[in-house]
């Protein structure tokens, strides 16, 4: 029994002995256009897969934002250092926000290339700033700053300490958003520096993400006439210790023929940051989990 059996056009046979030919009679120029063509093929590939991967990251984020208050909330209070005293701060973490939360895939949000990570962090900041959980955390703050007579650099001064005052958690393969953070106790840099971004961009001063790959670190950057950092305008913000607003340590400054510069995300706002208090300065850190 034969198989059965396509004839071949004749146009198809001119074709490949076209190409045969072409391959023997200039097999450098083949070999390039070859390589040309899979190069082609390959980044077509990957920009198909960060393409999927940003429509799923978005809408996961969406799901984030609409998330309402449903389930028991767990209260989450922690003391930090401000001005020589210890202060209380309380936030509300609903399971609901657990939940949308933990849907979300953060891999890939800090570790990606610089121009894509610039994308993916810009976003789940802007994000994070819109949430409820955000907006009571501010308004806690503002409290605070209201009894103490606070302007806004002694606000921005006051946010920094909170999120400062948050204990450092353990580096995972992922980063955990706000409510999860707060609802476990403690946070990396990279979680808290989320947190701390999001409620200054709230609040509209003028925010950026610090990268620094040579240290494997990541802070807030605020925008500021008088204090920056490195050749950017944006004040240094620690958020895994106690600093004021504006003071490095040596190894965030470190930055050499073999080290990348600092990446700066800029993420919106407006109100810039004119100095340090110097009040809050000489504060003693000291937090308290309850």
């Amino acid at each position: 029994m034969q198989a059965d059996t396509k004839p071949v056009s004749s146009e198809g046979l001119t074709m490949q002995a076209a190409v045969r030919r072409y391959a023997q009679t200039r097999p450098v120029r083949a070999a390039l256009l070859s390589l040309v063509i899979a190069a082609v093929l390959v980044f077509a590939c990957l920009r198909a897969v960060d393409l999927t991967r940003w429509w799923l990251f978005t809408r996961q984020l969406n799901a984030i934002e609409r998330a309402g208050e449903s389930g028991p909330p767990l209260e989450v209070t922690w003391r930090f250092s401000y001005r020589g005293g210890l202060v209380p701060v309380t936030v509300r973490v609903y399971p609901s926000d657990l939940s949308a939360g933990k849907a979300l895939n953060t891999a890939w949000v800090f570790e990606s290339p610089p121009s894509v990570r610039a994308r993916y962090v810009r976003s789940l900041v802007q994000t994070q700033s819109r949430t409820r959980l955000v907006r009571e955390l501010s308004s806690e703050l503002h409290a605070i700053a209201r009894r103490q007579r606070l302007d806004d650099d002694r606000f921005a001064d006051l946010a920094a300490a909170a999120v400062q005052g948050i204990e450092y958690g353990s580096i995972g393969s992922e980063i955990s958003l706000p409510a999860e953070m707060l609802a476990g106790g403690a946070g990396v840099c990279t979680e808290k520096s989320v947190l701390l971004a999001a409620v200054l961009l709230h609040e509209d001063y003028e925010t950026a993400m610090l990268v620094l790959d040579a240290s494997n670190h990541v802070a807030v950057g605020v925008g500021s006439d008088r204090i920056g950092y490195r050749t950017l305008p944006y004040a240094f913000i620690e958020t895994t210790r106690f600093a004021p607003i504006g003071v490095t340590s040596r190894d965030d400054l470190a930055w050499g023929p073999v080290g990348k510069p600092p990446q700066a995300i800029e993420l919106g706002g407006a109100k810039r940051y004119g100095g340090q208090d110097e009040q809050a300065s000489s504060a003693v850190p000291e937090a308290v989990r309850e």
